[in-house]
């Protein structure tokens, strides 16, 4: 099955590199931008306010369960797991797919674009340009695997067991190393 055959694929509705100021504001509205997508998720910290001098169909606001992919390099995709308080728009350079399916489990696709990589996915045959955007034709075209639910709920458990052990070893990392740093200060003193 393709993407097109399991989401409602919407090209994101709003310019965000557009910083011009708006004399008349209308709406103000927290967007995002590329690096707000990691590991899967979306950096709440990383959502941006931007002032709107126009209204925008309700379609381009994330909602609960979107999953949401970058067209321009690196690629990524993001889910949204819970429902947000306020109002976040997607930018024109982001794809939205929204679930119309219950055949699939929208982790487990976020995390199949990811760990497989969407420059992967993507139908090869089609010459690009090494720093070409993708398209929404491009995105519909990603085949999905043909994986029952039960089965992606448990491959979803997996990656979220090894996702929690990446981030304990980290935090052993980064501590490792300030014990490192304040030994090697302690031995030469600090200058």
């Amino acid at each position: 099955m393709t993407i097109k055959e399991v989401f409602k694929t919407i090209r994101g509705g709003f310019n965000c590199n557009k910083k011009t100021p708006r004399p008349n504001e209308i709406m103000i509205v927290k967007t995002f931008q590329k690096d707000a997508l990691q590991n899967s998720k979306f950096m709440d910290n990383r959502f941006i306010q931007v002032s709107l001098a126009y209204t925008l169909n309700n379609k381009y606001f994330l909602k609960e369960k979107d999953i949401v992919i970058s067209l321009k390099k690196p690629y990524r995709a993001a889910a949204l797991s819970k429902e947000l308080t306020e109002k976040v728009l997607v930018p024109n350079n982001f794809i939205i797919l929204r679930d119309i399916s219950d055949e699939y489990d929208y982790l487990f696709v976020v995390n199949y674009l990811n760990i497989i990589g969407i420059d992967n996915l993507i139908d090869q045959s089609i010459y690009r340009s090494p720093n070409s955007d993708l398209t929404k034709e491009d995105i519909k075209s990603i085949e999905l695997p043909n994986i029952n639910i039960s089965e992606q709920k448990k491959y979803i458990n997996l990656l979220d067991s090894i996702n929690e052990r990446s981030i304990v070893y980290k935090k052993i990392q980064d501590n490792d190393e300030r014990i490192l740093e304040f030994i090697m200060k302690s031995i030469v003193g600090d200058k």
